[in-house]
């Protein structure tokens, strides 16, 4: 098993991975994605190391999605490929400035969704967990919540991206694990979360830390959309990236806003490529940062 390199910080994540089947020329493009794949990988393009925690298909669909995240140094030694699972996948078709998302085949059939991690699973993957100062997530279930709670005993911080609000029990004590939750639109409605960031798309970001009466807000930068899509991964990778890149503690409000300002300049910088990751497969590694700075001086 791969231990963290000395310096380089490191991010376990569970949640969303699937294998995007992308339309957008000639040929499909298949790559992986869903948010914690993509957070993954573009941490490990910042220069952490990453560990994913999800469950795959021993398929052909599932070896794609392997190699994607190997191509960019994540480790994938947690996730599991089980030859009764169908991969999930998502099929997107890009043009004419939109992107749209399907979870049916051309034939209207239902695609493979994705299968959580099981308690039982979670707990095994803890117990040869290198040790990471950050754990992600996107889903509420059961194995993500105990994961989450145990690495917060560790020392992690805690990232939570809900997707949706389910209402249930244990997205409620998700948000309660969370040291951070971001969200397009969903609050915690809970002032004990210590931080929580809501995206805006084009009208900026907003944030609230504890002890914070109201919310703060931050406007976005100019972007040349060709492809939006991933834009929330960017922001949640570079919040990570410099808030927790030396440290498990949240920073202070200007820590917080220095890192919703990279955030929003990674969500920027990627909307001129297509597909979430567009930018990494066009940009040079050690350079994603040099971008995210000269949009945020305004060159």
């Amino acid at each position: 098993m791969a231990e963290p390199a000395r310096g380089r910080p490191a991010c376990a994540g569970a949640g969303l991975v699937v294998l995007d089947v992308i339309y957008g020329g000639r040929d499909p493009h298949f790559l992986a994605g869903g948010s914690c794949a993509n957070v993954m990988s573009i941490l490990s393009h910042l220069g952490w190391d990453s560990y994913p925690v999800a469950r795959l298909g021993s398929d052909p669909e599932g070896r794609r999605v392997l190699e994607d995240m190997r191509l960019w140094g994540v480790h994938t030694e947690f996730v599991e490929t089980e030859a009764a699972l169908a991969t999930p996948r998502i099929i997107e078709r890009v043009g004419r400035g939109a992107h749209q998302f399907r979870l049916v085949c051309e034939h209207g059939k239902r695609l493979p969704r994705r299968r959580p991690y099981t308690l039982r699973a979670a707990g095994e993957a803890l117990g040869r967990m290198p040790a990471a100062g950050v754990f992600y997530f996107d889903r509420a279930d059961r194995g993500a919540l105990e994961m989450a709670r145990r690495m917060k005993e560790r020392g992690a911080a805690v990232f939570f991206e809900p997707h949706k609000r389910s209402g249930g029990r244990t997205f409620s004590e998700c948000m309660r694990a969370a040291d951070v939750v971001k969200s397009c639109g969903v609050s915690a409605g809970d002032p004990r979360v210590p931080l929580e960031v809501q995206t805006l798309g084009g009208d900026g970001v907003r944030y609230r830390a504890r002890g914070m009466r109201s919310w703060a807000r931050l406007g976005s930068f100019p972007a040349r959309v060709v492809d939006a899509a991933g834009s929330g991964d960017w922001m949640s990778a570079g919040l990570i990236h410099r808030m927790f890149g030396s440290s498990s503690q949240i920073p202070g409000r200007r820590g917080v806003e220095s890192a919703l300002r990279f955030g929003s300049a990674l969500a920027a910088a990627n909307c001129g490529f297509v597909g979430a990751r567009g930018m990494m497969y066009s940009v040079p590694r050690g350079k994603i940062a040099e971008t995210a700075g000269r949009i945020m001086s305004g060159q």
